[in-house]
């Protein structure tokens, strides 16, 4: 039968098909033609900042410490509280470079001598009597170097970053640290005072401590 004005293309029962779509090629292709897809490019990663470092660094270290590796390896005591703990992870940097692996980055991103000189002036209060007189001898060591200098700097600053970090290291031991934005400032002096004042209830004693163990050392002479 001759298609004609009254044909009708077949379509299935019950499937309505539109008769302007018949013999229409509804894709844009032509046959034989590939879809291209385009792929935005990634987005830059941000860089991390010091605190970020700092964290990931003393999270890993404190997973070794819980999983018992540095008692292990005769670097800490079984129960170390968190404060000595952190003393200990913060005098690492630079000198323990097997873990965590960041530390590179967190030494050019801050001054971490800075960090730990005002972490261990207001977290001295919260160290064990042993940890005490070990921060307390070293800092009032570099002290005494540090007056022999020509110039001697008085003051320690802190730049922004730095001083984001450690008011995250002391809020983690209990300790708030309240300081400007545009950075923390406190001179030598007023920081070594800090250790000395957290320490008074034990100066006697390591002072008894330390006159028997000179006695000891004369009488080991005398022979």
């Amino acid at each position: 039968m001759p298609i004609g004005e009254g044909y009708r293309p077949f379509q299935a029962q019950g499937v309505r098909i539109p008769t302007e779509n018949v013999g229409v090629r509804l894709s844009g292709r032509r046959p034989g033609e590939r879809r291209l897809t385009v792929l935005r490019a990634a987005e830059p990663e941000q860089p991390r900042t010091l605190l970020q470092e700092m964290q990931q660094y003393v999270t890993t270290r404190q997973s070794l410490r819980n999983n018992g590796y540095f008692f292990l390896m005769g670097k800490e005591p079984e129960n170390i509280n968190l404060a000595d703990a952190t003393h200990n992870d913060l005098e690492a940097i630079g000198y323990d470079m097997s873990h965590p692996d960041n530390m590179r980055e967190i030494m050019t991103k801050g001054n971490t001598t800075r960090i730990e000189r005002v972490f261990d002036a207001y977290a001295m209060g919260k160290y064990s009597p042993e940890k005490k007189r070990e921060v307390l001898e070293q800092w009032e060591g570099i002290n005494t170097l540090h007056r022999k200098e020509p110039k001697p700097i008085r003051f320690t600053r802190l730049t922004p970053a730095e001083t984001e970090t450690v008011t995250w290291l002391l809020a983690r031991i209990g300790i708030p640290f309240e300081a400007p934005p545009e950075g923390f400032k406190e001179s030598y002096s007023s920081l070594l005072l800090r250790m000395r004042t957290a320490t008074g209830e034990h100066q006697q004693q390591w002072e008894q401590e330390r006159t028997v163990t000179e006695e000891r050392y004369r009488a080991i002479r005398r022979g």
